[in-house]
This record gives C-alpha cells, structure tokens and sequence, in this order.
C-alpha cells in the first residue's frame, strides 16, 4: 500500500505544483493516507507558522517577517506541508515590502509559496521537552519553481504541542528571482530563512 499512497502523493504534488489547490491537495493526502489503513492519523497544525528571511550585504541588511503562514504535520507517516502567503511578509520600510512584491517575487503572479515533504524517524510518542534533530526532504515551491529541499529540523514536544525548527538558505538563481541593476549590491544572492512552528495537536 505505501507504494501506492507514494506513486499518488508524488503524482499530485506534480500536477498541482503551481496551484493554490496544491496545497488542498497535500492536506487530503496527509489526513487520509498512512502505512496502515486501520491506524489513525497523528495530525499536528499550526495556522500562524514564523517564517523570517534575511540577507546581509555590506551596504544593507534585509530582514522579513511572517506570522501567518500554515503547516500540517502527520506525525504517523512524517509527512509534512507548509503554504506561505508571500505579501504577509512585513519589512521594516514600506518600500522594502513594495519592491518585494513587485519586482522581485512577482506576488501577483505568484501569491504563495509552499514545501511538502517527510520528516524521517519521527515518532511523536518519543519525542520529549529536549530538542532532538530529524532530517527532512521534500519539494520547495517559490517563485513557481520547484525544487528539491533537504534539512534539519529540530522538534520537541510538550504535553499536546510539537515545536518545530529549522534554518535553510535558499539561492535567488534557484528560483529566477532577479535583482535590479541598481540595487544588486543590495541584496544578497543567498539568503537565510529561518521557520518556528507551533503545532497542536488535533
């Protein structure tokens, strides 16, 4: 069965990679689908997932805020999926968040960002109140662009609530993100993100 539940997560996140269903999509996928058809699913959620990012260059530091971003973990199978909404970023000047929307992330044309992907060795019954690293792979969705992601994300659990960490740099180029001519001095070609979730159990 896990070949079968593998072939139909792999073929949808394909056809829906870049749709705002996609994440309908792997929602569907992570509540209903497990190793065992009689085991219940272990569903974790956090609705207001921290995501940051930040580039430092030598004429300026960029730094981005987001507390509404969402997450859905099934810590029976370690699958997991996030959707970001790329204009609930906040910057500390107007015109940073302006020229993020308009010219570099294009948000109009690409309103979300999203990761699906699995947790390896999870096991939310041995999980304790001490941090223990987990390695994660997946597919990262930005700019819509598709590619591989691969991880380290601490996790710890207290009573009924997983917390989740993990740090990555994500490569403009990667992505097709441009910078400006003028301002390519200004922005770094690397940049460091940084997410903090909170997830409940449900």
């Amino acid at each position: 069965m896990q070949i079968g539940v593998n072939r139909l997560w792999n073929s949808q996140v394909e056809i829906m990679a870049n749709s705002t269903l996609k994440i309908l999509v792997i929602l569907i996928c992570i509540i209903y689908y497990s190793d065992s058809a009689s085991s219940q699913p272990d569903i974790y959620r956090d609705e207001n997932v921290n995501i940051q990012f930040y580039s430092s260059t030598l004429l300026e530091d960029i730094k981005a805020t987001s507390n509404s971003s969402r997450a859905i973990l099934n810590a029976s199978t370690g699958e997991i999926a996030v959707l970001v909404k790329i204009r609930d970023f906040g910057f500390k000047k107007r015109l940073m968040k302006k020229h993020f929307n308009e010219q570099y992330m294009e948000s109009d044309k690409y309103p979300e960002s999203t990761f699906s992907g699995i947790i390896k060795g999870i096991n939310s019954d041995d999980l304790s109140d001490t941090n223990e690293s987990f390695p994660v792979e997946g597919i990262i969705n930005i700019h819509g662009i598709s590619k591989e992601l691969d991880v380290k994300a601490q996790l710890r659990k207290e009573g009924n609530i997983l917390y989740g960490k993990a740090e990555f740099y994500v490569l403009l180029d990667d992505f097709n993100i441009k910078r400006p001519k003028l301002l390519i001095k200004n922005i770094a070609d690397k940049i460091l993100v940084s997410i903090n979730m909170k997830l409940e159990k449900q």
